[in-house]
């Protein structure tokens, strides 16, 4: 059988969504006596989380199939695994804070914010590091996908917080589902054929 080297972190990938999709249901589900058990104003930026979340790690785990399962016998940098190590648990941890923002529709929309920033800086460290070698060009497209969300969603925010606090802190929500189902619409329609391609048989 031939070894996978990435598949337990590729698993840790699938633990830590649900992690942090239960810790994001705890936010909106709220078991009471009386009334509704559900947050209303919370279920936008669930749903916000939970396409951000998915599209995130969707990309995580083809990126480490074909940078190291679909590999063959191309030797590995130690400082290019090291930053994949480096950026894959900055970025799970971010996910894990980002589902108890929740509960704070305006502290979420901006960590958002952060988290998009943070995959654009992550995807210039591994370009730079040489980690994108060979897997096309769609880290590149993905990299502009994140760019373009933020730069966006900031302004919205930015747009919202000038016009009043409380603008900002009901069109948070709303303005961040918007903006993340766009980015995750765009991001399998420009990325279909690499996160659906079929696995080459050696």
């Amino acid at each position: 059988m031939e070894r996978n080297p990435v598949r337990h972190l590729q698993e840790v990938y699938a633990v830590v969504l649900g992690v942090a999709l239960v810790l994001s249901v705890e936010q909106v589900i709220h078991v009471a006596e009386e009334g509704s058990p559900f947050r209303d104003e919370l279920i936008l930026p669930f749903l916000a989380f939970v396409s951000l979340a998915f599209s995130i790690y969707h990309w995580g785990v083809t990126y480490l199939d074909r940078r190291y399962a679909a590999q063959g016998d191309t030797a590995l940098s130690r400082s290019g695994v090291f930053v994949d190590l480096l950026v894959g648990v900055t970025e799970l941890l971010a996910l894990i804070g980002l589902s108890i923002l929740i509960s704070r529709p305006s502290t979420f929309a901006v960590g958002v914010v952060i988290l998009l920033a943070f995959e654009v800086i992550a995807g210039l460290v591994l370009g730079a590091a040489g980690n994108y070698q060979g897997l096309d060009a769609f880290p590149r497209t993905y990299l502009w996908l994140n760019i373009a969300s933020a730069a966006l969603l900031g302004l919205a925010l930015l747009t919202l917080e000038l016009m009043s606090p409380a603008t900002r802190e009901v069109g948070a929500g709303p303005v961040t589902f918007i903006a993340a189902v766009a980015r995750t619409a765009f991001f399998y329609g420009l990325g279909f054929n690499v996160l659906f391609a079929r696995e080459e048989s050696g």
